[in-house]
């Protein structure tokens, strides 16, 4: 039979577990087995690095594990070696964002009389992924007492926890409570410091301080957090409070309920104080924690309290303590309110060794409370609670509105698991807010755009949304009507959650104009318009999601007798936005299009060294306004033929490639012409026009 006994001490940076071993043959020197194959083991920021421990040992006296790292500031407080039977241990450790690089950690076993020391060269980087908010150390619990008969002001030890920064701001958060002051004292401690007035004595009784801590990367962390002011005693009868204590066998948190009543009702809701230390004769309420009630039914209040025996074994028992603080409101405008105090109740919780059952961002205070085996309870979220979180090894095993993390989360247990999250990463708020469209619609075509109110001058403000049904994109279609020939801009900005691209059709629905920039950047379309009905597209090129936009329409009268309207293809002037034509051996590539003065269009081919191009292209010309130019350029747009010289009216090239590559085809005008064409592209010299014929 084994014993097995623990012993830590902390000091100089040495840590050490002893466990004792069976009887065996006569002692020997302990060794340790290799740590690690490698020349060294990574670790990550904020994620909890787990080294096994294995002792060759034949001896019967007790074996030690410890380790050595003067070189890691405060280490023997942070890591922890874990005893697992008598030759074997885990050494835990989760790194600060202070510890990011390369350190040497001296692991050794002892018998108490000779030992045996592996070093292992250990490299810290920052974690992959950088999610992790700022999370409240200290202030603890939910509130605290302010006892003004004891004393007058009240200074509050702030500390913070980031495992992927080397410091954080702590602010205080509006409504802040006036004349209180926040000192910084450290990268993540700060204190507050407040001394309420007589006014504020006489205005209530319970004041709500809001803390913030912000590490520039992740989202802000929000710590409520109540004050409660202890006023001296006046003379009359406060209000009164009926409970009866009854024991409680669960791992869920407890509800504890009471009867409150005054002639004249209650100033605040009352407060319940609670503590697993039994109080003294005249309990000093400042060293409980604090609890508001909430108001449930009549004259009847409640208020949740973590269960203290949920994280314990099986059948252990736990007492708690606890009472009930009321005020009345017999004197609303002045001082002399009476305040009423419960005597000490106690109640045995027990733990029946049963889970709780409770379901994923259920709030929890122990492992044990949550539904599964491996269901961890966690903090998820920039406030101070935590919720039950769902084992998973895929974003496939969480339900709607839900992903699995890579990285895994330490529950408030100290159990390291991945486990289910909200997408939004909030548990108050886990599923994404529904998308409420704007007053506009229906006008997701142009057939419902058609039946709207024809679209103003000036800004118009509108939204994208996912389509309740099927997934798909919600189109937004505005109707143009111009009733004199008209130059009309219009722009559109908006976020960038998706593409919203912007379109101009005529009443047939043949693009006019389309812009086609990335998400977030500003698109416009231009054009002159004649007499008639036109519609303008928002259209979404990316997944489905929210995004608010913001229209810009600007007319002014002028006449369209001379005026180019571009093709449809544009922009399709820079190599980054040429039009891919692809081209087989014996097939041709074909287009039609626009040019408008000072523009141009690009054609990107792909040929092998010694491949033939035949490029035709076809156009109408009676002026020398309306010619067109025929050009070949290589990937780094250095020009390799000229067609101009060609014969007009149409322009012809037989051209060989001298490398394998990539090469453009441009049309343009000669010096700013305008005029529609019929490009043909082949590597077969049947397929195309030849000019002269």
């Amino acid at each position: 039979m084994n014993n097995m006994r623990q012993v830590v001490t902390l000091a100089g940076g040495l840590v050490w577990w002893t466990v004792t071993s069976a009887c065996g043959p006569a002692e020997r020197a302990p060794m340790l087995n290799p740590i690690t194959n490698e020349p060294s083991l990574r670790a990550y920021v904020g994620e909890e690095l787990s080294v096994e421990l294995h002792a060759t040992y034949a001896g019967s006296s007790s074996l030690t594990f410890s380790f050595r790292a003067p070189s890691i500031p405060n280490l023997a407080t942070r890591a922890q070696i874990v005893p697992r039977d008598a030759t074997s241990a885990t050494f835990r450790w989760t790194p600060l964002a202070t510890d990011a690089g390369s350190w040497d950690i001296d692991f050794e076993v002892s018998d108490g009389h000779s030992s045996g020391t592996e070093t292992v060269t250990i490299d810290v980087a920052a974690a992959p992924s950088n999610k992790v908010p700022p999370t409240f150390v200290k202030p603890t619990g939910s509130g605290t007492t302010l006892d003004l008969t004891a004393k007058a002001c009240l200074d509050l030890d702030i500390e913070v926890q980031d495992t992927d920064s080397t410091r954080v701001t702590i602010a205080e958060e509006p409504q802040k409570i006036d004349g209180a002051t926040l000192t910084a004292t450290g990268p993540f401690t700060a204190t507050w410091h407040w001394c309420p007035t007589q006014a504020q004595i006489d205005a209530k009784d319970r004041y709500a301080l809001q803390l913030s801590a912000t590490d520039d990367t992740n989202q802000k962390s929000l710590r409520p957090y109540l004050i409660f002011l202890k006023k001296p005693a006046c003379v009359g009868v406060g209000p009164t409070i009926v409970h009866t204590p009854v024991d409680a066998s669960q791992v869920n948190d407890l509800t504890i309920d009471a009867d409150v009543t005054d002639d004249k009702g209650l100033k605040a809701p009352p407060i319940l104080y609670w503590s697993t230390t039994q109080p003294a004769a005249a309990p000093d309420i400042t060293k409980m924690t604090p609890a508001e009630m909430l108001k449930i039914s009549g004259n009847t209040y409640a208020a949740d309290v973590p269960n203290p025996a949920a994280a314990m074994p099986a059948g252990s028992k736990v007492t708690l303590y606890y009472l009930i603080v009321a005020s009345d409101n017999d004197d609303p405008t002045g001082r002399c309110n009476h305040t009423t105090q419960s005597p000490v109740y106690s109640m045995k919780v027990t733990n029946p060794g049963t889970p709780g059952g409770q379901g994923v961002c259920t709030t929890c205070s122990a492992d044990s409370q949550c539904g599964g085996a491996n269901d961890n309870c966690i903090h998820v979220g920039a406030g101070p609670d935590y919720y039950c979180g769902k084992a998973c090894a895929a974003d496939a095993d969480c339900p709607t509105n839900y992903e699995c993390p890579a990285t895994a989360f330490t529950s408030v247990n100290g159990a390291t698991a991945r486990q289910c999250v909200p997408k939004t990463r909030s548990c108050t708020n886990p599923n994404p807010p529904a998308c409420v469209d704007d007053s506009h619609e229906e006008d997701d075509d142009r057939v419902a755009a058609a039946s709207r109110p024809a679209l103003a001058l000036g800004s118009t403000s509108g939204k994208s949304c996912p389509q309740t049904t099927g997934g798909g994109i919600d189109e937004d279609w505005y109707q143009l009507v111009i009733v004199d020939d008209s130059q009309v801009t219009i722009t559109m900005t908006s976020g960038a959650a998706t593409d919203l691209d912007l379109q101009l059709v005529n009443s047939a629905g043949t693009p006019l104009a389309t812009s086609r920039n990335a998400a977030g950047q500003t698109e416009t379309v231009t054009a002159c318009l004649t007499k008639g009905s036109y519609y303008v597209g928002i259209l979404s090129v990316s997944p489905p999601a929210e995004n608010s936009y913001t229209l810009t329409y600007v007319g002014q009268n002028q006449s369209c007798a001379a005026m180019c309207v571009d093709d449809a293809n544009e922009p399709d002037d820079t190599p980054a936005t040429a039009q891919v034509a692809t081209i087989q051996s014996a097939d041709k590539y074909t287009q039609s299009g626009t040019i408008c003065p000072n523009n141009s269009d690009l054609f990107w081919v792909y040929l092998q060294a010694g491949q033939t191009l035949y490029a035709s292209l076809t156009f109408a010309q009676t002026t020398d306004a309306q010619d067109l130019d025929l050009w070949i350029w290589d990937s780094t747009f250095t020009s390799l033929l000229d067609g101009a010289a060609t014969t007009h009216p149409n322009e012809y090239i037989e051209w060989l490639a001298p490398a394998t590559g990539e090469y453009y085809v441009e049309i343009s005008g000669y010096h700013g012409s305008q005029n529609t064409y019929s490009l043909c592209l082949s590597r077969n010299p049947a397929q195309c026009p030849v000019y002269p014929p």
